[in-house]
């Protein structure tokens, strides 16, 4: 149920808010808001699709790398909800885009990484239509989760500024500390620089929201602040519960990320179920994801 009350949020994330992707923790979170009170900002090329929100703001990435050489091109502009709209190429947009940097990514590996951080420092993202966009806006709150990309904690710290108004935080990965790091030089690099960000927006907040009690633990220590632990949730009362009888084989199915070692738990599960179907098939577990390994 929407509550009308809530205050009005600017949210600055990576992805494009499409209901039914898979990629739908920001959207889970308000569910419950006046989509009329919230705004998004973010920085992939596909339009949004979703019901939680009716006010975006895009800065084409892309573009962006472009107007490193190019400054005259329009990098940021307002996009409209495509609920109920039918597909106008925008999806295929966005899974070339997708293709190029899983193939550079794969390729260059922290290289590209390294490189495409340089260029969104001296691409032109800082734009007057994404400052009247944020004035327009006028949030009485910003909701910025924290991602392992310098470009973005540049971009909310940019917004921060700009707005002055009151920050609530949200880490789910762990983008601060060294252990989850390549020892590599340059990803070594890339986490001193974006770890400056990091503490800004951590250090500016009302509120750090995290993932897991031993974030919790950890970051509450590192930053001396008193986090509290935030995930999706569902109201099971529109799903009554039916009892089924279970066939053989049982029928197992995992729809997600593969990311932030979340393939180690379904190998683990897979190499149980080797044991479990030895002298003939029990259980089956299909995945469906948008990673690749």
């Amino acid at each position: 149920m929407e509550n009308k009350e809530f205050p009005k949020v600017l949210v600055a994330s990576i992805n494009a808010w499409r209901d039914n992707t898979g990629i739908n923790t920001l959207i889970d979170f308000f569910k419950c808001w006046d989509s009329d009170k919230v705004a998004q900002i973010y920085t992939r090329s596909a339009l949004p699709n979703t019901t939680v929100c009716n006010s975006f703001f895009r800065i084409s990435e892309s573009t962006v790398m472009k107007s490193v050489l190019k400054r005259r091109l329009k990098t940021g502009k307002v996009v409209q909800n495509q609920v109920g709209a039918e597909d106008d190429g925008q999806n295929l947009e966005l899974e070339q885009e997708n293709e190029i940097y899983a193939k550079k990514k794969k390729k260059f590996g922290s290289v590209y990484t390294f490189l495409r951080e340089i260029v969104w420092k001296f691409g032109k993202w800082k734009t007057k239509e994404l400052d009247a966009y944020i004035e327009s806006v006028n949030p009485d709150v910003l909701f910025m989760p924290i991602y392992p990309n310098v470009y973005m904690g540049r971009l909310q710290k940019y917004i921060m500024k700009k707005t002055g108004k009151p920050v609530i935080s949200y880490l789910a990965d762990d983008n601060y500390t060294f252990k989850s790091v390549p020892k590599t030089p340059l990803s070594l690099m890339k986490r001193l620089w974006l770890r400056k960000y990091v503490k800004y927006i951590v250090k500016h907040s009302e509120k750090l929201f995290v993932i897991a009690p031993k974030q919790k633990e950890e970051y509450d220590r590192i930053f001396g602040v008193n986090s509290e632990v935030l995930t999706k949730g569902i109201d099971f009362s529109q799903y009554p519960f039916e009892p089924k009888a279970v066939k053989t084989p049982i029928k197992m199915v995992y729809t997600g990320k593969l990311i932030i070692g979340r393939w180690k738990s379904l190998s683990k599960i897979a190499e149980e179920l080797g044991e479990i179907n030895k002298e003939g098939t029990k259980i089956e577990l299909d995945i469906y994801t948008t990673d690749s390994l």
